[in-house]
């Protein structure tokens, strides 16, 4: 049985662990690097829990996904960022799950859209944001940090 449950500043050893672990497990799912969040300390994770909305599943007792929702520029709109299932829990529909509490958030926050990137080659991701009513938004870019990459965004009307 899945649980998701929502984080605070308190759990930024908890957001810690299972974001590194799915840097290490998936690193060409994520913009980011984990030799780069290996680095950050105890402050930097506990500003991004204050900073976004972040929950995680837990299968049993034990973490096996995580997402955050976060508010960026637009006040009409936010952003579903970092959705990651451990690899034994795939197809489980886990990933909608963790993605439902963020779009409840995001309406419950005011925001008119939530938008999100994805890899252009993750076609399981894309398909379960479909089946969640996300749709191309027809904006694309390369990744940051390998520019031969490229991740496309999507957003849901809210």
């Amino acid at each position: 049985m899945v649980r998701v449950v929502t984080l605070g500043p308190e759990d930024w050893e908890r957001l810690r662990q299972i974001r590194l672990r799915s840097l290490s497990q998936d690193p060409d799912a994520f913009g980011s690097t984990l030799q780069r969040e290996a680095g950050f300390d105890r402050q930097t994770w506990e500003s991004r829990l204050r900073t976004g909305q972040w929950f995680l599943a837990l299968c049993g007792q034990e973490p096996c996904g995580v997402v955050a929702g976060i508010t960026l520029d637009a006040p009409d709109e936010r952003h579903l960022v970092s959705l990651w299932v451990a690899p034994e829990q795939r197809g489980e529909a886990i990933g909608a799950q963790l993605a439902q509490p963020v779009i409840d958030w995001a309406r419950r926050d005011g925001a008119r859209r939530l938008l999100l990137w994805v890899m252009e080659d993750n076609l399981k991701a894309i398909r379960l944001y479909e089946r969640l009513a996300f749709r191309p938004t027809g904006r694309s870019q390369a990744l940051p940090r390998d520019h031969r990459r490229r991740e496309t965004e999507m957003a849901l009307d809210l």
